[in-house]
């Protein structure tokens, strides 16, 4: 996929070559400024239908209605969804206007974007600092969740799908692969929204899930919490947050060098902190179809939250 280069307007940052961002639109009775990707989404020829996205169930792949108002696009028979926005913008609310403008714009694609997230950085320290807890991640690494490994100056990579998942859930897919030299790690997850609540399906299998809620700091950053840890092993199995760990996300733009920054820490109520990620990471935008790649695709979808 190539970028999607946007011309030098919008936000001081894209004159300045350090990241992509779209251009802006004034449409009559659109509230504001919207993104040209937004409008496309829709000013689209056609009548609007109600239609079912392909889902399934639990891992059955049987149908199941989705009340997302739907465009149909007759030149190119696509489904445009109407008014579409970012599970985070969704699940925020206002808080999401309180965000850097990078974040928004990091934090705003939707499955009508057209445009996917790729990152590349380097971890000033990732992995596991608690020596006692690598045995258990060495198995949670086979599952691409969490990783043994505890090293400083860790290349990394991300990228962000933004989707329908199969049971009709506005969503966003992340992998991100981490090179210990060592070892290459694979973390993939899913989030899906559903009635206002994010849940984040963590591992290849989709077997773990935690609540996810977001929040702006007064500064503009992201303060991400997942809490309420379920594990799917054929059962349901919820998880006390006293027993479980806590994982604590802020992200936020630098504008002094020009690249987004993360401090991510999973942390035990008794055990203390288990996982560590905090770096910098340069950002770009590239077309995409909506299509997840078959290696970003989990082994098999969770519905239940």
């Amino acid at each position: 996929m190539r970028p999607l280069v946007g011309p030098s307007v919008g936000h001081p940052a894209v004159s300045r070559g350090r990241r992509v961002l779209v251009p802006h639109l004034c449409l009559p009775g659109a509230g504001g400024r919207v993104s040209v990707l937004q409008a496309v989404g829709v000013l689209v020829e056609g009548v609007e239908h109600r239609m079912a996205v392909p889902g399934g169930g639990r891992a059955t792949g049987a149908e199941e209605p989705c009340d997302l108002a739907a465009v149909v696009d007759w030149g190119s028979g696509r489904r445009k969804w109407a008014h579409m926005t970012s599970i985070y913008q969704q699940a925020m609310g206002s808080d999401f206007g309180r965000l850097q403008p990078e974040l928004r714009e990091y934090f705003g694609l939707h499955a009508e974007s057209g445009v996917s997230g790729h990152g590349r950085g380097i971890f000033d320290v990732a992995g596991c600092p608690a020596w006692f807890a690598r045995p258990a991640f060495r198995l949670t690494a086979l599952e691409n969740a969490f990783f043994p490994e505890y090293n400083s100056d860790v290349p990394f990579t991300i990228r962000n799908y933004p989707h329908i998942d199969p049971f009709g859930r506005p969503a966003l897919t992340a992998r991100r692969e981490l090179d210990f030299g060592s070892a290459l790690r694979v973390f993939e997850d899913t989030t899906s929204l559903r009635d206002g609540i994010l849940t984040d399906y963590v591992g290849r299998h989709r077997r773990m899930a935690t609540l996810l809620t977001c929040s702006a700091t007064a500064d503009g950053r992201i303060r991400m919490v997942s809490s309420q840890t379920r594990v799917f092993a054929g059962l349901r199995l919820p998880l006390p947050d006293m027993l479980g760990a806590l994982a604590y996300v802020e992200q936020w733009w630098d504008d002094d060098a020009g690249r987004f920054r993360i401090s991510t820490r999973v942390v035990h109520r008794q055990l203390g902190t288990l996982l560590v990620y905090a770096g910098s990471f340069d950002y770009v935008l590239e077309e995409f179809d909506c299509v997840l790649p078959l290696e970003v695709r989990p082994q098999r979808w969770e519905e239940r939250v």
